[in-house]
């Protein structure tokens, strides 16, 4: 038997989750389709901390690192996925722009499942793809194929025409190879090759 690691951890847990979500997400998919989440207006609390952090990374990284906070906590105040996604994109630009390789990788993925959890309550699968392209562009292949299996079922349940070949075509451009992520182009393919992992809803997850 393999020695589990605290990240493998911390995988089957994050897994666990949005596996036990899986009834809410059926709920979500099964309603009605509520009013969509606000767009990101300009001048949005969380946009003006994600400009301070773009312009400060460089020069004042200490003062970016305290931007990023701001903008992270005015994103949890509001309800919409797409806050919590510009926030995880702009600590991935901070954190590769200053030199600081993946030192902020964990504060990434903390707003990119924020992000996740609330695409799926919303059952937006906009939402659900654009992060299941930054947890790939992590390396986080746990819940990558996680957040495949959920975009199968919102793309299934949606009744939209194209919405299956648009999450296909994703997971095989992320197996193709590297995405473009927070400002970011990760210089190797970030997913393994097409039939190395089970993405369909219903499928088996297994965490490496």
């Amino acid at each position: 038997m393999h020695k589990r690691t605290p990240g493998t951890i911390q995988a089957q847990r994050t897994v666990a989750a949005l596996l036990l979500s899986g009834c809410a997400l059926v709920g979500a998919i099964a309603a009605p389709a509520r009013a969509g989440a606000p767009g990101v207006a300009d001048g949005s609390p969380w946009t003006a901390a994600i400009r301070a952090m773009d312009s400060l990374g460089k020069g004042d990284v200490a003062g970016a690192r305290r931007a990023r906070e701001e903008a992270y906590l005015a994103a949890h105040r509001v309800r919409n996925w797409e806050a919590m996604a510009d926030v995880g994109d702009a600590t991935v630009r901070l954190s590769r722009g200053a030199g600081l390789g993946r030192a902020l990788d964990p504060e990434a993925r903390r707003a990119y499942l924020d992000a996740l959890f609330r695409a799926r309550r919303q059952a937006s699968l906009d939402g659900v793809l654009r992060v299941t392209q930054a947890f790939a562009a992590l390396g986080d292949h746990a819940v990558t194929r996680q957040a495949f299996v959920i975009g199968y079922a919102l793309a299934a349940a949606s009744g939209e025409r194209h919405a299956l070949e648009r999450v296909r075509a994703l997971e095989a451009r992320l197996a193709a190879g590297a995405p473009f992520v927070g400002g970011v182009v990760t210089s190797a393919p970030v997913v393994p090759a097409p039939g190395a992992w089970p993405t369909r809803a219903g499928d088996a997850v297994e965490v490496p």
